[in-house]
């Protein structure tokens, strides 16, 4: 006969035989150690007691353990806000767990791996997969590495020895990503995922401006653009559902232009110092 639990635990196997019902079924007293070697050779609790030999059932019922199956990388999973959005600069986290086929918890000890690579999502138009419905998959499916020779970022995996792994990264240029969970070199935990890296609030420092602010003509209109940049030198990004790229007063960023005549020495003026 052959038997298979699915579910973790501590089990008691009883092995019963007998003719009929349940009722007429008696314990198994005795075990073969070494079927392997072709003899009837049983292990039994035996002692004499007024001269009569005595054979004791102390093998049977069994206790049973049932470890986890090998690593499932389809059916482990990975949580965490982190693993869709975060913000450049900020140290971000999500946890994954490592699953056997049947969803009982490893105990730890997996070998993964954690990749993140700039991932495209527009068309030869310049339109973004992501908006409208199935915007992950379709981006996914139709996007690409935008330097496929760029070294890519990783996650440091810390292993909890309880089938869970902390992980861990810290990316400083802002942009979508296509992450990759790997067990042994094989994707998994419902991976790849799509990344959103935000941009930081602009730093005035690495913030600047062109077009016409030096010589312009008596009633003509000029142009003056501001190129705002956060801390680290990413440009600063929009929500583009919220603010449409390039429509006016798109972006997120309060940009005020003032036009003095003269420049006073005052610096309470507004145009002073």
């Amino acid at each position: 006969c052959s038997f298979t639990p699915i579910k973790v635990g501590n089990y008691v196997l009883s092995i019963k035989v007998g003719r009929g019902g349940s009722e007429y079924q008696d314990l198994i007293t005795g075990r073969d150690t070494e079927p392997s070697n072709n003899e009837h050779e049983f292990e039994k609790a035996c002692a004499y007691s007024n001269d009569q030999l005595v054979c004791k059932d102390q093998q049977n019922p069994y206790a049973l353990t049932v470890v986890p199956g090998a690593t499932s990388p389809a059916v482990s999973v990975a949580m965490g806000s982190s693993i869709t959005l975060s913000t450049v600069g900020t140290a971000s986290n999500f946890v994954i767990t490592a699953k056997d086929a049947f969803g009982n918890r490893r105990p730890g000890g997996d070998f993964i791996s954690v990749v993140m690579r700039e991932w495209t999502c527009t068309n030869e138009k310049g339109e973004s997969y992501l908006s409208g419905a199935g915007n992950i998959e379709k981006c996914l499916r139709k996007g690409a590495l935008t330097d496929p020779t760029k070294t890519p970022e990783t996650g440091t995996v810390l292993d909890n020895s309880d089938g869970s792994y902390s992980t861990s990264y810290l990316i400083t240029k802002a942009g979508t990503y296509a992450v990759s969970v790997r067990f042994s070199g094989m994707a998994g935990a419902g991976s790849p995922f799509v990344l959103k890296i935000s941009t930081e609030v602009a730093d005035q420092s690495r913030t600047y401006v062109y077009g016409a602010f030096q010589s312009i003509s008596a009633g003509a209109s000029s142009v003056l653009y501001v190129q705002t940049r956060d801390k680290f030198g990413n440009h600063v990004m929009a929500d583009e559902g919220e603010f449409p790229l390039g429509e006016t007063n798109g972006g997120n960023q309060r940009i005020d232009f003032i036009l003095c005549r003269t420049i006073s020495n005052d610096e309470s003026s507004l145009c002073g110092g």
